[in-house]
């Protein structure tokens, strides 16, 4: 997978005593440029889906990161989703 623009959403740090920080980037025009090589231990699928069924994902668990799905709660809750939807698709 290659992208023309990627930029980097936020970053998370669960612990201040191990030194792991997650970052969170938005990738834009992807385009698939080789079959995947993935490393021992790695499960990577691509879903196309829009966002409101990324939402609903979410909604169900499907992602197994609590910190991501929290961060999507709490723009709902502030009514930011729609600002999030311009980031991720433009």
């Amino acid at each position: 997978m290659k992208a023309k623009k990627i930029v980097l959403w936020q970053d998370y740090t669960a612990s201040h005593k191990v030194v792991w920080t997650n970052y969170f980037y938005v990738a834009y025009d992807c385009e698939v440029v080789a079959k995947q090589d993935l490393d021992a231990g790695e499960k990577i699928t691509l879903l196309y889906v829009s966002f409101e069924e990324f939402i609903e994902m979410i909604e169900r668990g499907v992602f197994d990161f609590s910190y991501f799905e929290n961060e999507i709660f709490k723009m709902h809750k502030k009514g930011e989703l729609g600002e999030f939807k311009k980031l991720l698709l433009g």
